[in-house]
């Protein structure tokens, strides 16, 4: 079985994070994946820092006007061209064995959809693991959500910039509810793959 990944960046005035985001996912210790950056009508210098970035793993497609976060994210999907699509917002950071970890998650869980791994945040340049709802028992380990909004009732156990997604999930719910246009998507995703498990 060969995983590939195509990684969905949506970009909308990022421009003192988006070099080190992308930075992130070159330095993945997996190599088989794509990139796909989607403008939501950046009005800062987003694009042309992402243009400026030569290599072919690339792609950078424009919105003629701002969409929205569901919407652009929906254009990366729709432009994709592997099986499992991995997004990542355009401040965040991947750890440098993200893809390898998902990979292995993919191996050892082959009929499942949805996978992801736990998260960090940096808040006034301090690097802190939130307090979520998952029993101690499971930290560390791997493991199957199957009711994701029983554990979701603190701070999030996942993150959009922590999620991979097998493409045909989304040919089964159409994408994206284009009703969340802002944050509001991450609980979005929540509700449209309720009914998938997430490893």
């Amino acid at each position: 079985m060969e995983i590939k990944f195509s990684v969905v960046i949506p970009l909308y005035n990022k421009e003192g994070y988006v070099l080190e985001t992308i930075k992130s996912v070159f330095n993945q210790t997996f190599s088989n994946y794509e990139v796909i950056i989607v403008n939501d009508a950046s009005t800062d210098n987003s694009l042309e820092i992402v243009k400026s970035i030569n290599d072919k793993r690339v792609r950078i497609i424009e919105h003629d006007k701002n969409r929205g976060l569901s919407a652009t994210r929906n254009t990366g999907i729709s432009n994709s061209k592997n099986e499992f699509i991995a997004f990542l917002d355009a401040d965040d950071c991947w750890d440098i064995g993200f893809l390898e970890k998902i990979k292995e998650l993919i191996i050892k869980n082959p009929k499942e959809h949805v996978f992801g791994t736990f998260y960090k945040e940096v808040i006034n340049g301090k690097l802190f693991t939130p307090k979520v709802n998952v029993p101690n028992k499971k930290a560390g380990t791997s493991w199957v959500i199957d009711d994701f909004f029983a554990l979701n009732k603190r701070n999030l156990i996942i993150t959009q910039s922590c999620l991979v997604v097998k493409k045909i999930a989304f040919k089964s719910i159409g994408g994206y509810c284009l009703l969340y246009t802002s944050d509001a998507a991450d609980e979005g995703l929540g509700v449209d793959l309720g009914g998938r498990r997430i490893i």
